[in-house]
């Protein structure tokens, strides 16, 4: 790592090295005393200026292998060089060896020591805390009784707890539950309330302090302090019982990850973790401690769930095993019920998320902006024969010819395959035929005579020994040579495509009907009749698609109904892209394929509906000469993106920037002056180019990297006009030891144990939120945090934006971390590692009342158009006027029973009225489901039933509704309530 070197030089017998930890105004001292041991027993150091004055001191008593630090206090010396002298001295104060060595005090940054966000202010949506002798109260939840645990926890109406907390100490021939000890007022905020109290038992006295927060959290110290020589702790023991309706999932936390299972009656154990939570799908208990010190012993019961009939018992063993009490005891939990505010529920599109399709300094110019390409695609594999046959279709352009090329065919594999292409002209038209195969190229192409909009031209591709191109039964291009035989190598990649044919680039303006793929060369000579009638089915037709099945597409599940086709992929036809439309065709309905023209960004966000963005790159394009995650309080490099905030703010759209990672860029200024003070230790980094050479290195909460984030937030708001902020893993609590911000804590082993800075990373993320709360009530803070759920700090969260690399097919997983119902926190899914659109993360997203974010709106598998569609599916449908009623809940009520338990429907009801169900398909196979429901349970007495996305009846009799569902996918269905 670029800081870490040796601190001594290996040939001296006694040498010094410094480091400037300049949040914490000290200049740490280190002696390596080498060959002077056992003589040497201190150092004595002292701060000079360039002057010679001495401006500071300080003494290293302590060694540990010969190794001894202590500090000087520099908050008061202005920025400069300066020398430290040292002299080793033994114990008669003779010295023993001088030493020297040059330290640099930078300049303290404009947020140094900030209390941005510090302040006794509740913010939207939470309400101040109210509090007397016997409860605490706040936001949808009460604690009941006068000590430092609660009698009864009530939450959202339901008690919570069993019987009343315990905290039991044993001490000598003395035992109490120190629940009992009364705790007094001392002060009561808005935001906070303090109590205290203190009592003696036996040898020991107990003293307790709990602040509670208006979020519910609250934070028990406690000192245990000996009052005579040999006083012991036997025991200290923590039980909360909670009623076993409340405790069906158990979430634990190691301050990274987390892991969810669901209790099955049978004990469980474990070492000690930093949170555990116990709850159901709607609300739960989470308790949570920095620390393991002072617990003993360390071993793999140090924390038990204990299950019984009449009660769920998680259990703290803090001291199982007598301890000797010669100082005082300090220890630290805390606790809270969740979930912790009100948040959006089955309400999977709350936020909008979207990105103009143009640089953002250009929102306003249409000319600026990108194009969605238009396409139609059929998997190729069972429908191409490579060795020969004929591919035929009519074709014409959707628009005036203005001599633009419009893209019209292609076949495409991993291995090469072919293209057509059609440049209309008021004279003539030119049909171009380019062939791949592997690393050769050929290109041929001939006229045709002019095609004004809405004429047909019968188009077909023969290909056996070579490949011909016909216009009108008329060869106009040949290629010597045949298809490439790997083309199918890989099946799933391989496929035919009228329109665009890459999901980002290109351009189409065509209209497509009657296609026909065969096994044979259904024209041979140089002028062949063109059919006048329908293309018929015959056994050499391998695929054959009249495209006269009308619907709306969706871009991924709605298909075209070919006549003919292999169905080897599971396909029932062709997959239009969304802005396809059926017009008047030759014989029947044709497909317009036809690119619209872009709009500006602006008006792009407003048609979509979107009401919020990520902006990704607003310090520099790419990240290239900086870094990431950004620096704050630098000047952008974008041009012009304050006055774009301000256009976007105008239509609704609140922009929020990726301003912080769980670490600072390196090599760089900050991490030069501030690296080693603020990083997490055991050090952790990650090679992160551009540029080269840079790298992530991790920090810790618990350092002035907090008063960083918060002041930077600030500067965000202020200065540069966002509305939100994003973060990347700010809310995990990684363990940490690094002493000089105040983590980890020297055991009884003599080794230095970790720490987890819970409180202290909850702080700064709750200044964060309070300030952009203060700022705009609707404005968001999004905390990115995969792998884990840490509700203590996870509080301060508008989004919960998750599961990256993660495995979707979890439904335990789901209902536990990614509902967000118990936690209070609404919830987006990252999806696709890719940040492409998967029906995969989609349909199990969907049934949970949750969505993925849209990334991007061009490439990445149109996701945010395919996003958008859905919005407007559920706005059309009314869903936030439906009472929302999850797959397990439907299941248990008997609203749904689909024929198979890889099929799960999840349900918006509007009683009496209409239903939308969202059927998904857990397997990864074309599945046809039946689905039984209860319309009586619904008041429904009559329906119809239509797929809410492309627009087509579904069958229903009888009270079950037929679906046939892609490999994991889903289908809308509408239930429309009738008139009998």
């Amino acid at each position: 790592v670029y800081f870490q070197r040796l601190p001594f030089r290996v040939d001296k017998p006694y040498d010094i090295s410094a480091a400037n930890y300049p949040y914490e105004g000290k200049i740490w001292v280190t002696a390596n005393i080498g060959g002077l041991a056992p003589r040497c027993t201190t150092v004595r150091a002292r701060l000079v200026d360039q002057a010679d004055h001495a401006v500071g001191q300080g003494e290293i008593r302590t060694f540990s292998r010969g190794i001894g630090q202590g500090s000087i206090d520099a908050n008061s010396l202005p920025p400069g060089v300066y020398r430290i002298l040292s002299e080793a001295r033994d114990a008669r104060g003779t010295v023993l060896a001088r030493e020297e060595t040059e330290i640099r005090l930078d300049k303290k940054p404009s947020w140094w020591h900030s209390k941005a966000g510090i302040d006794h202010s509740v913010p939207t949506p939470w309400i101040p805390v109210a509090a007397n002798n016997r409860e605490v109260r706040f936001w949808g939840r009460t604690y009941r009784g006068p000590g430092c645990l609660p009698k009864q926890i009530v939450n959202q109406g339901e008690s919570m707890l069993a019987n009343p907390m315990e905290l039991r100490l044993r001490s000598g021939n003395a035992s109490a539950d120190l629940t009992t000890i009364p705790l007094r007022l001392t002060d009561t905020k808005p935001d906070v309330v303090n109590r205290e109290g203190k009592q003696r038992l036996g040898p020991v006295t107990v003293s307790l302090h709990t602040s509670t927060e208006f979020d519910g959290m609250r934070r028990c110290d406690l000192i245990l302090t000996p009052e005579k020589t040999g006083a012991t702790v036997d025991s200290l023991i923590l039980d909360i019982p909670v009623r076993p309706e409340f405790a069906t999932f158990l979430l634990s936390s190691n301050g990274r990850s987390a892991s969810s299972r669901r209790l099955d009656g049978k004990p469980w154990r474990s070492p000690f973790l930093p949170q555990i939570w116990l709850g159901n799908d709607d609300i739960g208990f989470a308790w949570f401690a920095e620390s393991d010190q002072g617990w003993t012993p360390r071993d793999q019961s140090m924390i038990e769930i204990l299950p019984g009939k009449t009660a769920t018992v998680l259990r703290c063993n803090i001291i199982r095993k007598p301890r000797p009490l010669d100082h005082p005891l300090r220890l630290t939990f805390g606790f809270m019920a969740t979930p912790v505010k009100k948040a959006p529920v089955g309400d999977p599109f709350a936020f909008r998320f979207a990105e103009p399709p143009c640089d953002i300094h250009r929102l306003d110019d249409p000319k600026a902006a990108r194009a969605f390409m238009e396409f139609l695609t059929y998997p190729a594999k069972g429908n191409i024969d490579l060795k020969k046959g004929t591919l035929e279709f009519r074709l014409a352009t959707a628009d005036a010819a203005d001599g633009r090329r419009s893209e019209v065919v292609c076949l495409q594999g991993t291995q090469g395959g072919f293209s057509v292409s059609l440049t209309p002209g008021r004279k003539a038209s030119v049909l171009q035929l380019v062939l791949g195969n592997g690393k050769k190229t050929r290109t041929v192409s001939g006229e045709i005579g002019p095609l004004p909009p809405g004429r047909f031209v019968q188009v077909a591709i023969t290909w056996s020994d070579r490949i011909r191109l016909l216009a009108d039964g008329r060869e106009v291009a040949a290629i010597p040579a045949g298809l490439p035989p790997t083309l199918l190598d890989d099946p799933a990649k391989a496929r035919l495509r009228f329109g665009c044919a890459r999901d980002t680039r290109g351009f189409t303006r065509i209209l497509i009907d009657e296609i026909r793929i065969s096994d044979i060369v259904r024209y041979t000579g140089p002028t062949n009749p063109v059919p006048q009638a329908p293309f018929a089915a015959d056994k050499h037709a391998l695929l054959l698609d009249h495209l006269d099945a009308v619907f709306t597409p969706d871009g991924e599940d709605a298909e075209t109904r070919a006549s003919v086709i292999s169905g080897a992929s599971g396909e029932l036809g062709g997959v239009p892209s969304l802005g396809c439309r059926f017009v008047d065709g030759v014989f029947g309905h044709a497909l317009s394929i036809a690119m619209a023209d872009p709009i500006s960004g602006l008006a792009s966000m407003r048609a979509w509906g979107a009401n919020a963005m990520l902006y990704w790159f607003w310090f520099e394009p790419r990240a290239a000469t900086f870094g990431w995650p950004p620096p704050l309080f630098v000047e952008p490099k974008i041009p012009d993106y304050r006055d774009a905030l301000k256009k976007l703010l105008a239509i609704g759209v609140r922009t929020c920037p990726y301003m912080a990672y769980t670490g600072i860029g390196a090599p760089s200024p900050l991490s030069e002056q501030f690296g080693r003070e603020w990083a997490r230790m055991p050090l952790s980094t990650i090679p992160a180019p551009p540029p080269a050479g840079h790298i992530f290195l991790d920090c810790c909460g618990n350092s002035g990297f907090g008063d960083y984030l918060a002041a930077g937030t600030r500067w965000l708001l202020d200065d540069l006009g966002f509305r939100g902020a994003y973060t990347d893993g700010n809310a995990h609590a990684y363990p940490c030891k690094n002493r000089h911000h105040g983590c980890g804590y020297l055991g009884a082993d003599g080794v230095r144990h970790t720490t987890w800075p819970l409180f202290a990373t909850r702080e700064y993320l709750k200044r964060m939120f309070r300030l952009i709360h203060a700022k705009d009530p609707k404005g968001f803070l999004v905390n990115h945090v995969s792998y884990n759920l840490l509700i203590p700090t996870m509080s301060f969260t508008d989004i919960y934006y998750t599961g990256e690399h993660e495995q979707y097919e979890d439904l335990l997983k789901y209902r536990v971390c990614w509902q967000g119902k118990q936690w209070g926190i609404w919830p987006i899914l990252l999806g696709a590692d890719a940040h492409g659109y998967r029906s995969l993360h989609m349909t199990y997203s969907l049934l949970h009342g949750v969505s993925v974010w849209p990334q991007g709106n061009l490439g990445r598998n149109d996701m945010l158009r395919k996003t958008v569609n859905l919005w407007k599916a559920y706005d059309r449908f009314g869903y936030r006027n439906a009472e929302w009623i999850p797959y397990y809940r439907a299941e248990k009520l008997g609203l749904v029973r689909p024929d198979s338990p890889r099929v799960k429907v999840s349900l918006y009801l509007k009683r009496g009225r209409d239903a939308m169900l969202v059927v998904g398909n857990l397997n990864h196979a074309v599945t046809t489901a039946r689905i039984h429901l209860d319309l009586e349970a619904m008041a429904l007495p009559a329906v119809t039933a239509m797929n809410l996305l492309d627009g087509r009846p579904l069958p229903l009799a009888q009270s079950t509704v037929s679906v046939r569902l892609r490999p994991t996918s889903f289908v809308l269905v509408h239930l429309h309530g009738t008139k009998v």
